[in-house]
């Protein structure tokens, strides 16, 4: 297949242009809704901007529970529509970026005075039928002794049957990245630690925003003919700053995580949450979030709950909070309803405009973020369309775009005539080539040729993960990874893995960015106490980087 070249990400001159040039659209909020927004418009020839106050996928959109799916228990509130939507979104996304959204196995125990086994049954018909010819993978029932051969472990009590059903599961702060980097491709401009103070108005319709620079601590006006505002739980606050008085419309709703020693649940089907490298996600929680935005933490009622729901579906192996390595939490930017439970509230997301001209989206899912982007663009595209004329496509076409550098299969890459001449060409075991083709598709070959140029580049970041120097490198020139938590908790999984880096790990990350930023030795230490120093994410104390760019 055809390769697209990467495009490097310097952020010092996406500033410059930033805060030079005038565009179309811009947008606040560096989470997947702003990044999807931002790959659909410049790809419709839109001049687009981007801006965030922390890292891209800095808040909500790397604390999820890493799935694109369908939403299996929306069907309990019937809302069919949403989860076909999804459903139809979940076979496109693995269609365009195949290396990032993978199918994965799900049991559905089911148990006296629990669930109705007959009732899952007909929700997992349903699930397959909403998703028609674009589910490869159909649910199927399940015996006793093919239940216990997958799931060793699982609660024998009171048990009345299980089903397995499929959905996918993804890396959400890479999708979020991949997302950022093809817009770039197409044209958008994108700048992180980049925050929204206020707003330019004219005639008192906004035209533009004003912006600090949070690593220059200078400012700039970043002009444009329309500003979005794709800010997640943090809409009313970037509301705000047009209209100091506006009526709240959002409702954070708190997601908690555990993440375990993959070693202490011997499954091989994801139960309540999938597995990553070494380790497992369970979760999450759903409760109303009423305090600082900016910091969720992983309360003790929170670990709790999620520590109880596991012991009662795994008895044998009786957790404790000893025995998780580390937790994390997002708010979900639900839209106000009067439903007592936001769990019953609808994953269906809301676009509504100011007086000024301030464009918000809010609500929606991970799995829907590229319809979300299509249907607001489709509303801007037809104002800015009679004030441009030509040049601007009132169609989306991100349905074609590929991810990664192209779309890129991982049995296809790997024949053995191609892998043989990998393996002749860069002298690296095959292991490697296939998790660097898991994270970076197409543009897998770019790392392989930084480590061909650097001997030390190939060298393991962590022990027992398959992460090497060179793909820190790559991170800071093309992924505009600035930072040691950038790169360990958002360009990968390390900091998942290991919340608790090794010394050998920060100085060799450290190294890593350090060749594409100029970092001195001392610098390089600077970074490593900077983030060595940060509180536990989603813990007492926690710093959790906002998506919204304020």
């Amino acid at each position: 297949m055809q390769r697209r070249p990467p495009k490097p990400l310097l952020r010092d001159q996406q500033i410059e242009t930033l805060s030079r040039e005038t565009f179309d659209l811009a947008i606040i909020g560096g989470g997947i809704t702003g990044a999807g927004i931002a790959l659909d418009a410049a790809a419709r020839g839109l001049k687009v901007a981007l801006i965030d106050k922390g890292d891209f996928a800095g808040g909500t959109s790397s604390k999820s529970t890493k799935l694109v799916h369908g939403g299996l228990r929306y069907l309990e509130q019937f809302h069919f529509r949403l989860t076909r939507e999804a459903l139809l979104e979940r076979a496109l996304l693995h269609r365009l970026a195949p290396f990032l959204v993978n199918w994965c196995g799900f049991l559905v125990p089911t148990y006296r005075d629990k669930y109705s086994h007959t009732r899952v049954e007909i929700g997992l018909w349903l699930y397959d039928l909403l998703s028609r010819s674009s589910n490869t993978h159909r649910h199927h029932t399940l015996e006793q002794d093919q239940l216990f051969n997958l799931a060793p472990q699982l609660r024998r009590q009171d048990l009345t049957g299980a089903s397995q059903y499929f959905d996918c599961m993804t890396q959400d702060s890479r999708l979020v990245v991949e997302v950022i980097k093809t817009a770039a491709e197409h044209g958008a401009l994108v700048a992180n630690y980049a925050a929204a103070v206020g707003f330019f108005k004219q005639n008192r319709e906004i035209k533009g925003i004003e912006v600090v620079d949070l690593l220059r601590n200078t400012s700039f006006l970043l002009r444009a003919s329309q500003v979005i505002n794709a800010s997640g739980v943090w809409s009313d606050q970037v509301r705000q700053l047009d209209f100091p008085q506006v009526q709240a419309r959002i409702r954070p709703s708190k997601g908690v995580h555990l993440v375990l020693k993959r070693k202490q649940i011997s499954c091989q089907s994801a139960v309540l949450a999938p597995s990553v490298h070494d380790v497992v996600i369970g979760g999450p929680t759903d409760t109303d979030y009423r305090k600082e935005l900016d910091h969720p933490l992983a309360e003790a009622a929170d670990i709790a709950y999620l520590l109880d729901a596991l012991n009662w579906i795994f008895p044998e192996a009786d957790f404790e909070e000893k025995d998780v390595v580390t937790t994390y939490a997002g708010l979900r930017p639900l839209i106000q309803s009067p439903k007592a439970h936001p769990k019953d509230v609808s994953r269906e997301e809301a676009i509504f405009e100011s007086d000024s001209g301030l464009i918000s989206i809010a609500g929606g899912k991970l799995t829907t973020f590229r319809i979300m982007a299509e249907r607001l663009v489709n509303r801007v595209a037809t104002k800015l369309v009679k004030s441009k004329g030509t040049g601007i496509s009132r169609r989306s076409n991100t349905a074609t775009i590929s991810l990664g550098g192209g779309a890129i299969s991982l049995k296809d890459e790997l024949l053995k005539k191609n892998l043989d001449s990998l393996l002749e060409e860069y002298h690296v075991e095959p292991n490697l080539i296939i998790h660097l083709i898991k994270q970076y598709g197409i543009n897998y070959r770019e790392i392989l040729q930084i480590i061909a140029e650097d001997d030390g580049a190939a060298r393991p970041l962590a022990p027992g993960l398959p992460f090497v120097q060179a793909e820190a490198i790559y991170s800071g020139k093309y992924e505009m990874a600035l930072q040691l938590e950038d790169f360990l908790a958002r360009r990968s999984r390390i900091g998942l893995c290991h919340p608790n880096p090794s010394p050998g790990t920060l100085e060799l990350t450290a190294a890593g960015l350090g060749k594409t930023h100029g970092w001195t030795k001392t610098e390089q230490q600077a970074e490593i106490q900077k983030y060595s120093s940060r509180p536990q994410m989603g813990q007492e104390g926690s710093r959790s980087e906002a998506e919204d760019g304020r």
